[in-house]
């Protein structure tokens, strides 16, 4: 088993932890609001999977890395990569490519200033699809929570209302349409 700290995800490190993953007891776990971390798994009998964590964030950040959670992010990171392989090679093979004229060199000149402005859009989008998941997940009887991520849209100076997740993919679809 790989010890920590971890400074690169490797490919062997995402296989062993996605074995792991698939190893561990499924379910959704949810951290025990008590004075020390106690952790659940969410069903008919909410079975006990540890406790006694001198931290209840320990506790909260091991059950928001649950199994599904961890595959989840290991598929998304896999996914990336992938994308981030393909749009490499088609930027060797653009920029690989013999300019014997001028307007051939301006052509492609042209087209590596595209394909530049699409990897900072793409990162740019990631980054916003992240920030966008974030506010989406966050259960609605946490919205105006403070430390909490959320929207709210002004009614008048002084006060708004809070935009849920079903809103935000309400909002996205019709943008998009």
């Amino acid at each position: 088993m790989s010890k920590s700290p971890v400074t690169t995800i490797t490919d062997d490190l995402l296989a062993e932890i996605e074995v792991e993953a698939g190893m561990a007891t499924g379910g959704k776990w949810e951290a025990a609001d008590s004075p020390v971390g106690e952790i659940y798994i969410e069903g008919e009998c909410n079975e006990f999977i540890t406790g006694a964590i001198d931290h209840v964030h320990d506790a909260n950040y091991i059950a928001l890395a649950s199994p599904g959670t961890v595959v989840a992010i290991i598929t998304e990171l896999r996914a990336l990569r992938a994308e981030n392989a393909e749009l490499n090679q088609r930027l060797t093979r653009v920029s690989g490519q013999l300019i014997t004229t001028k307007t051939e060199r301006d052509g492609r000149l042209a087209e590596l200033q595209v394909a530049a402005k699409m990897n900072l859009n793409l990162l740019s989008l990631q980054s916003d699809a992240e920030k966008y998941r974030r506010l989406r997940d966050v259960p609605t009887d946490q919205l105006g929570e403070p430390r909490i991520p959320c929207v709210a849209i002004p009614d008048d100076k002084m006060s708004g209302v809070y935009v849920s997740g079903e809103d935000l993919d309400a909002a996205m679809q019709e943008q998009y349409q």
